[in-house]
């Protein structure tokens, strides 16, 4: 493989359309997961930048050849013709510089700003983090690592009582009953929080303060 050239601009001049997957095959190509809606118009940006591993360089790539492949695409960086090869790929982000994406019309929103954005629902509770956003199809959904708040209200903490018959032999060194920096007994970790990229969940965007407000409940599932 040919070294791509490094990237003059900054990270944020950098817009995520894609991430590299697994290899297809054995001469090179990778699977390719779009990021852009429609789908397609992952062909239509150039030129491609590639993030082999988060914080590092951007690297400008020439050549590249990718396709629609069943329900998804595939892609071959330029210079790989080996599966070995490829799979070092495996996980890179595909990105492309800001300006070459279309001017957004009202309400639509670049998958990479809503990364990292502050969510919370119209009670003033924190929902948590925008970790990353899938397409199902009918639409996007955010997926959203849930705050400690959430985490709580999705499994409240037992009561005293139950606190002791689930850990009735507690470490007298700690000053805390025991718990320390323990997990509460009888709570679990909680799943990412899933909700629909839609207006009816999604009331407000704000991706100057990385702010989004959604219309969610604890409770739903």
């Amino acid at each position: 493989m040919r070294k791509p050239s490094p990237l003059e601009k900054q990270s944020d001049d950098i817009v995520v359309i894609g991430k590299l997957g697994r290899p297809y095959g054995v001469r090179g190509w990778l699977a390719l997961q779009s990021f852009t809606e429609p789908m397609e118009n992952i062909l239509t940006y150039q030129p491609w930048c590639m993030q082999t591993r988060p914080g590092t360089e951007w690297l400008i790539v020439e050549n590249v050849q990718a396709k629609p492949h069943k329900d998804a695409f595939i892609a071959q960086i330029d210079g790989i013709e080996d599966r070995d090869e490829a799979a070092r790929l495996t996980g890179s982000l595909i990105g492309v510089s800001r300006q070459a994406i279309d001017v957004l019309e009202e309400d639509e929103y670049l998958w990479h700003d809503l990364i990292g954005c502050q969510v919370s629902n119209l009670q003033g509770s924190d929902v948590g983090i925008v970790k990353e956003l899938m397409e199902t199809g009918a639409h996007p959904v955010l997926c959203i690592t849930p705050s400690l708040h959430w985490q709580e209200l999705l499994d409240p903490a037992p009561s005293r009582e139950q606190n002791k018959a689930a850990n009735p032999t507690q470490d007298p060194t700690t000053q805390d009953g025991g718990e320390g920096q323990r997990q509460k007994p009888g709570m679990r970790k909680a799943a990412n929080v899933l909700i629909p990229f839609t207006k009816a969940y999604v009331q407000a965007v704000d991706t100057n303060n990385h702010q989004i407000v959604v219309d969610w409940q604890a409770d739903w599932a």
